[in-house]
């Protein structure tokens, strides 16, 4: 749904139909969102799917900043797997929730 509603935008910005995984989405990316979505339950997902969007986002205007580069691309699926990475750490050494099981997710929101 989020990759036909981006490609509307752009389609509609650039007045042309916009393909975002020839011009703007790596494969990286779908393959990585695609492997995600299959190994977290459905709230995981969103919950680090719209984390590791800000965090990409964070990361890649702090780079942009520090080295004045007049590169536009956005390294997405680098930045969300090195946030999966930190993710699953922070489940196994230290929180230790389950990723397949939405309780404490559940739990933390509704505290």
């Amino acid at each position: 749904m989020q990759f036909l509603l981006v490609s509307a935008y752009f389609s509609l910005k650039n007045r042309r139909w916009v393909n975002i995984t020839a011009e703007l989405l790596g494969w990286g990316d779908i393959l990585l969102l695609l492997s995600i979505a299959f190994y977290f339950s459905v709230l995981n997902f969103l919950f680090f799917y719209i984390i590791s969007l800000v965090v990409s986002v964070i990361a890649w205007l702090s780079w942009k900043l520090m080295s004045k580069g007049k590169n536009t691309q956005i390294p997405l699926a680098g930045f969300q797997a090195i946030c999966l990475v930190v993710f699953l750490m922070s489940d196994w050494y230290w929180l230790h929730f389950n990723t397949a099981d939405d309780t404490w997710l559940l739990n933390l929101i509704h505290k």
